[in-house]
C-alpha cells in the first residue's frame, strides 16, 4: 500500500484523561479484519496536530515512511522498526533508520544483533514531554531535547549470544527488582508491580533492546507543586535534581538501555500505552540520581582539597614567620 501527498488536520483536543487513569486501559483490542500490510510506504505527508489541553496547534510532516509490515495491533511497533522514514515533528527533524554499521556496537561484534534501528529526533521541545508527566521530564519546564536511540533485536540462533542477551535482561530484570520504591506510594497504590520479571526471561525473542541518548539543552526545571506519585521516586531527592539540572547551563547528557518485553507493544499504537515512556523516565531518574551523588561527592573532594591547601598555606606563612623571628 502507498500513500502519497496526503493532507489533513488530526484533531485530539476532545481526549480527555481521568486522574489516575492508565493508558494501557487504551490499547487496540485484536479483531478479526484489522489490517495488516506487508509493505507500507508513505511520501509527501502533512497534517496540523491539534492536541488536548490547549496545546498549541503544530504541524507533523513525513517527507519518506517504509515499512516492511503495518498492522494495526502492533501500529507503535512497526513504525519503530521501520525500513526507512524521515520527517518533522514540530519543527524538529526526526529520522528512523536500518543501521548499516554494526561494528559500532560493543566490542565490534556484529553477531549479536539481529537487527539495529536507529532513531533520532533533534531539537523537539521539551513541552512534547513534560506536557502531564509527573516524573524527571515532568520537573523540566523549558529547553530543547535532542534524542538518539538504538532499538536493538538480538539474534537467537548462536549460543554464546544467548548468554550474553539473557546478562542484558537478568541485569535489567536485577536492577527493577531493587529498584527504590516509595513506601508512601506502595501503600497508596498496593496493586503496582514491576514489568520485567524473571519469568521464562532466558526466551531472549521476547525482548529487545533500546540504547538511548538523550541531550537536554538549555533546560530550566521547577520543583513539582504536587508530589508525584511515582513509586521509584524518592521524595528528598526532588529539590537535589531540580538544582542539579539549573546548574547545567549547556546541556546534560543521559545514557539509557532499557530492556522491554515486546508483549508491551501489542495493542500499543503511542510511547504512552507501551509504556515505553514510564521506562524512559524511571531510567533517567536513576542517571539524575546517580549525577547528584557525584556532584555531592565532587564537592565533598574539593571543600577537602581546599581545606588541605588552606592549612598547608597557613603552615607555610608560619614557618615563614618564625624564620623571620
Amino acid at each position: 500500500m502507498e500513500v502519497k501527498g496526503m493532507r489533513g488536520v488530526v484533531d485530539r483536543t476532545h481526549v480527555h484523561w481521568d486522574p489516575d487513569d492508565d493508558a494501557t486501559n487504551y490499547k487496540n483490542i485484536y479483531h478479526p479484519g484489522d489490517f495488516e500490510f506487508d509493505k507500507f510506504k508513505m511520501e509527501d505527508v502533512l497534517f496540523t496536530l491539534k492536541q488536548p489541553n490547549n496545546f498549541r496547534v503544530f504541524d507533523v510532516a513525513i517527507y519518506n515512511c517504509e515499512l516492511p509490515k503495518l498492522r494495526k495491533h502492533w501500529l507503535f511497533y512497526d513504525f519503530l522498526n521501520a525500513n526507512v522514514m524521515s520527517g518533522s515533528y514540530d519543527n524538529s527533524l526526526f529520522t528512523i533508520h536500518k543501521k548499516q554499521r554494526l561494528n559500532d556496537y560493543i566490542d565490534g561484534d556484529t553477531a549479536k544483533w539481529k537487527r539495529v534501528t536507529r532513531m533520532r529526533v533533534d531539537a523537539l521541545n521539551v513541552d512534547h514531554l513534560n506536557t502531564g508527566l509527573e516524573g524527571p521530564f515532568g520537573w523540566i519546564s523549558n529547553g530543547r531535547v535532542d534524542m538518539i536511540g538504538d532499538v536493538m533485536v538480538p539474534q537467537d540462533s548462536d549460543e554464546l549470544t544467548v548468554k550474553e542477551i539473557v546478562s542484558i535482561i537478568a541485569d535489567s530484570i536485577k536492577k527493577e527488582a531493587t529498584r527504590y520504591k516509595n513506601p508512601e506510594v506502595m501503600e497508596k497504590h498496593p496493586d503496582l508491580h514491576t514489568r520485567l520479571t524473571s519469568d521464562d526471561y532466558t526466551d531472549i525473542s521476547k525482548y529487545f533492546v533500546l540504547d538511548l541518548t538523550i541531550r537536554l539543552n538549555n533546560v530550566r526545571a521547577s520543583v513539582p507543586f504536587q508530589t508525584p506519585e511515582l513509586s521509584y521516586i524518592n521524595y528528598a531527592l526532588i529539590r537535589p535534581i531540580v538544582a542539579y539540572i539549573n546548574s547545567k547551563n549547556t546541556f546534560i547528557e543521559i545514557h539509557n538501555r532499557i530492556v522491554k518485553n515486546i508483549q508491551d507493544f501489542s495493542g500499543s499504537w503511542t510511547i504512552y500505552d507501551s509504556l515505553l515512556m514510564d521506562d524512559i523516565s524511571e531510567e533517567v531518574y536513576d542517571n539524575f540520581v546517580d549525577y547528584v551523588a557525584d556532584e555531592e561527592e565532587r564537592m565533598t573532594r574539593m571543600k577537602k582539597v581546599a581545606f588541605w591547601s588552606f592549612q598547608l598555606l597557613a603552615q607555610c606563612i608560619m614557618f615563614g614567620l618564625g624564620s623571620l623571628v
